[in-house]
């Protein structure tokens, strides 16, 4: 026989010399079908063949030293269809076209049994054509007892995204172990090129030293879907790409292992998912995984994330052999009254679903702390000086309420997407305080200092946050209430950009800010979007220099302490004075009496309000000093910061009556001249 590769005739075998005793001839077709009957048991060697048509196999088919070229004019055209037993050793599944135009597919379906040996698989896969369970876009194994072993799979460079080198779909039990797999690359457009897919109930597989490649955008080097009790170990997975890109991604995977395997993933921009990601999964062991990351000026990648919406998509046993870029790892899930101090080996620190703790005095690094459902907890006196690409929080706290974070030195030095205190997703009633945040340096962009989203009653105060990059704000309040923010300090220093706001008010309601110095260079210091409204209690920042955001409807309210001291003219303090208050309008504003100290109850007023329109102003003031039974007096006070006012009173009180009295009874009032005075003087005088 002789094989026709789409061009040219081969020489004439002997096909007896491809027969071996109880098996079928190996006689592929020249055009057409190549057709494994159930009844066949046909064995290939040492031979080319290339195919211009369909292989099925509903019985045996053996490849030994074979090359078996697909002759497909178009994507998806030529199908390798297994229904039956299909062992493939040493040899060469590929295309006859490379360009990435005629890949072929490699279905197995239910019942098949697959077994594959030292073989280099090529220019498989694409996703020109929709078939059942997408079945179409790589090796796809839909069947059990698979063995895949010491292969090098390759798709293409050349498919434009959607592409799998290995899809397990409901198959279990199978043998992956110590494959060369590297998907496509085609640069920047290429989207979900996974390295290997495991899918839908595909349970109990054996993932051992395989060597994985993945370059294409949003793709993973192992992406586990709904699948449970598979094993991973020793593996070497690279990830040299960037969007939404992991090593390791398991999408509500349960009771996955994973030992002693290494993840590097280099990122070319923003938006990388963890390196390994466990989301909305449970019940996962790591154990002896060693993480590195490395990315370009605009990127942040991520270690380890960990995501979900209840309580046991936080539940795994990940202990601190697992090494991110040289250190330790430390998850801990449901461990209450637990005290982490004095540690300068953590590269990531997650707390999930705990109570009393204590994170005191550690150095990190790498990435930060993290903390879901924490309550009643305390993060004190840690320094976090993060100078790598890393997409984190320095001190993220989800769904967390009640703890206090006091004390920190936080430096994110580099890189973007790094917030320096992030709270989110409902963590209220938190106290932030004397805490001391930078953000910056080279292309930090995104880099708040510190940023509420949906988070209430939460207390800021004598802080300090200096940021050095466009988009990297001071405070953002993200839909979040009723903050207190006292004695804070912003600095946003970055001179390219307009963006760099002092705090940002997105949609946020009932917050103050008192005592306070916010100061944007080239950006406004305060920045208004969406709804809310926002006090500033003597708070200093440039009037001229707020801005509403296109359709904002907020509101800003600059408001000023007012202090008064009555005296004499002689320094006196003088008690029981009224001093009242209305505004521009003539609305009256309060009325306070003096205290045996000369002084008025402190009074906050409101020198202007601002929405998106108008300032509206309520200086100037008038101040009215009254005295029983004397006349007003009346001063104007333009209040455009916090302001006492000084008032005199040249004031001699009445006597009325004088009674001499001599306790000798000797009359020694005579001939004493008594001067009464019986009226008084008044000059107020500020």
């Amino acid at each position: 026989m002789r094989a026709y590769d789409g061009n040219n005739w081969s020489n004439w075998v002997n096909s007896t010399a491809l027969t071996i005793r109880g098996e079928t001839e190996c006689n592929p077709p020249v055009i057409g079908e190549w057709n494994i009957s159930s009844s066949d048991n046909v064995r290939c060697k040492n031979i080319t063949i290339t195919l211009n048509g369909n292989l099925t196999i509903l019985g045996n088919l053996t490849f030994k030293n074979v090359t078996l070229q697909m002759n497909s004019s178009y994507n998806g055209e030529f199908v390798i269809n297994n229904s039956g037993r299909f062992i493939v050793n040493s040899s060469n599944l590929t295309s006859v076209l490379t360009n990435g135009t005629g890949q072929y597919e490699f279905w197995n379906l239910p019942g098949s049994k697959l077994e594959i040996y030292y073989t280099n698989i090529s220019y498989l896969g694409h996703n020109d054509i929709t078939r059942a369970n997408n079945m179409q876009r790589g090796l796809f194994v839909n069947t059990n007892d698979t063995v895949i072993k010491n292969n090098r799979i390759i798709t293409s460079d050349a498919i434009a995204d959607s592409n799998y080198n290995i899809y397990l779909y409901q198959a279990s039990n199978n043998t992956i172990f110590n494959n060369f797999i590297n998907s496509s690359r085609v640069s920047g457009a290429n989207t979900y090129s996974h390295g290997i897919l495991i899918s839908t109930l595909s349970d109990n597989n054996n993932f051992t030293l395989n060597s994985i490649f993945v370059y294409s955008r949003n793709s993973k080097g192992i992406l586990l879907q709904d699948s449970s009790n598979n094993y991973f170990e020793r593996n070497n997975i690279t990830v040299d790409n960037d969007g939404y890109s992991s090593g390791f991604y398991s999408d509500n995977g349960t009771n996955s292992t994973l030992i002693n395997n290494t993840i590097i993933s280099y990122y070319a921009s923003a938006d990388p998912e963890g390196a390994i990601y466990l989301y909305m999964s449970s019940g996962n062991t790591l154990r002896g995984n060693n993480i590195s990351i490395f990315g370009g000026a605009a990127n942040n990648g991520r270690g380890l994330l960990v995501d979900g919406t209840n309580k046991q998509h936080y539940n795994h046993s990940i202990d601190s052999s697992n090494i991110l870029d040289g250190k330790s790892i430390y998850y801990f899930f449901d461990n209450n009254s637990q005290t982490i101090e004095d540690k300068a080996d953590i590269a990531l620190l997650y707390y999930t679903y705990s109570a009393n703790i204590t994170i005191k005095n550690n150095n990190l690094t790498i990435e930060g702390i993290k903390l879901i459902n924490i309550e009643n907890s305390s993060i004190y006196g840690n320094n976090i000086t993060v100078t790598q690409h890393k997409k984190t929080s320095s001190i993220e706290l989800v769904n967390s309420s009640f703890n206090s974070i006091s004390n920190n030195s936080i430096d994110r030095a580099t890189e973007s997407n790094q917030i320096g205190i992030y709270l989110r997703s409902d963590s209220h009633d938190n106290i932030i305080k004397s805490n001391a945040i930078t953000t910056g340096g080279y292309q930090c962009q995104y880099c708040d200092g510190i940023y509420l989203a949906s988070s209430d009653n939460n207390n800021i105060s004598d802080t300090t946050i200096n940021t050095a990059y466009y988009d990297s704000e001071g405070i953002v309040l993200d839909n979040s209430n009723n903050a207190l923010i006292i004695n804070v300090t912003i600095n946003t220093a970055y001179t390219g950009g307009t963006n760099a706001y002092g705090i940002h008010l997105l949609g946020s309601v009932n917050n103050t800010l008192t005592n306070s110095t916010i100061s944007a260079i080239n950006a406004a210091d305060i920045y208004v979007n969406g709804a809310g409204n926002t006090v500033f209690i003597n708070t200093t920042f440039n009037k001229s220099d707020t801005t509403f955001a296109a359709g904002a409807t907020g509101i800003i309210t600059v408001k000023w302490f007012l202090d008064a001291y009555v005296n004499d003219s002689v320094g006196n303090n003088i008690s029981n004075v009224n001093v009242s208050s209305y505004n521009l309008s003539s609305d009256f504003i309060f009325s306070s009496l003096t205290d045996a100290t000369g002084r008025i109850t402190r009074q906050t007023l409101t020198e202007y309000m601002q929405n998106a329109t108008s300032q509206y102003f309520q200086t100037n003031y008038s101040i009215n000093t009254t005295l029983a039974e004397t006349s007003n007096n009346t001063q104007s006070l333009n209040l455009t910061a916090s302001t006492t006012l000084y008032i005199q009173l040249n004031y001699i009180p009445n006597i009325i009556d004088v009674n001499l009295t001599s306790n000798d009874n000797l009359n020694r009032t005579n001939g004493l001249a008594l001067l009464a005075i019986m009226t008084q003087t008044m000059e107020l005088q500020d």
